[in-house]
């Protein structure tokens, strides 16, 4: 008995440098390397985003963007017009339970009186998906250890321990030099800064037809804006949400638990009509991203004027 657990013990230490020692051969072929770690369209501003908060000496912000790829299209800089800073924390596919662990990474630096929290319907589905720790652990630079935490405790709940593996060892292999090789840039995206990525891809030139989707806010998601409510809280921050534009609106009921909160309606912008706004159904183009995000901060100063 004793040798069995010995020998037990022995496997569980040796499978973390099994695990590094496979990390650092893939890099050998860049292939190999999004095949095992980050997948080939992963590189999706994450890398510039999260270096650029690392290297922040002051990381206080007005206002945290919380979201999916669909909250991606809100530009900090929209903010700074009125006043305001902003930073931009979301990325494809993180659904609001990724969310929760990195408000709770990041609002301790940040302090932010707001937190906007974009609420895409169709990831509410997709609950058991760590695509997006997987993408944060492989292409984010960062080393702060609550992030790291963040991406490994989104990787466990989905129960996908190689993404916790992943997210505990990549930051550290960077940053003694064992690994520097990064997601392939998209040449459709383009970094701005505070965590906004711009992209260029063609906007629509005629409207496709859709297909009716219904979704639905379960429990377990509200329990987890339950648990978003009771953070900001604890920091004296308001929490806002915002469903995004779409060319093809989901049919859903607005669940009891949102009961008190903000909410900004994305399809009741002015431009969610208009096909040249979006590169694709839910994704707005350059044009549409600028408009957007002016039209969300007009919706949101009167919910600050009315808190002052």
């Amino acid at each position: 008995m004793r040798r069995f657990l010995l020998t037990c013990l022995l496997l569980m230490l040796s499978l973390p440098l099994t695990w590094m020692l496979l990390i650092k051969a893939s890099t050998v072929h860049p292939k190999l390397f999004h095949a095992l770690v980050t997948f080939e369209d992963m590189n999706n501003g994450l890398h510039e985003a999260t270096t650029e908060w690392e290297r922040r000496a002051d990381r206080h912000v007005d206002a945290i963007i919380l979201g999916s790829s669909t909250g991606t299209s809100i530009d900090p800089r929209a903010f700074a017009e009125h006043g305001l800073s902003a930073f931009n924390f979301s990325s494809a596919y993180q659904p609001i339970s990724h969310s929760r662990h990195l408000l709770n990474a990041v609002i301790d630096d940040a302090q932010p009186a707001w937190v906007f929290l974009d609420i895409f319907p169709l990831v509410w589905g997709e609950k058991e998906l760590a695509y997006s720790a997987r993408s944060w652990a492989a292409t984010g630079c960062f080393r702060d250890p609550k992030l790291i935490g963040a991406q490994v405790r989104e990787a466990l709940s989905k129960k996908h321990v190689y993404t916790a593996a992943l997210a505990s060892l990549l930051p550290w292999m960077r940053s003694v030099g064992w690994i520097d090789r990064q997601g392939i840039a998209h040449p459709e995206f383009n970094y701005i800064g505070s965590g906004y990525k711009v992209t260029y891809h063609p906007a629509l030139n005629e409207m496709h037809e859709c297909d009716p989707v219904f979704t639905e806010f379960d429990d377990e998601l509200c329990e987890v804006i339950a648990e978003i409510q009771t953070t900001c809280a604890k920091y004296g921050t308001e929490l806002v949400l915002i469903e995004p534009p779409s060319l093809c609106r989901s049919e859903w009921e607005t669940p009891a638990c949102w009961e008190g909160i903000p909410l900004i309606q994305g399809n009741d912008w002015p431009g969610c009509r208009d096909v040249a706004n979006f590169w694709e159904l839910n994704h707005l183009s350059a044009a549409g991203s600028l408009s957007y995000s002016e039209w969300v901060v007009s919706q949101f100063l009167p919910l600050r004027d009315r808190s002052e």
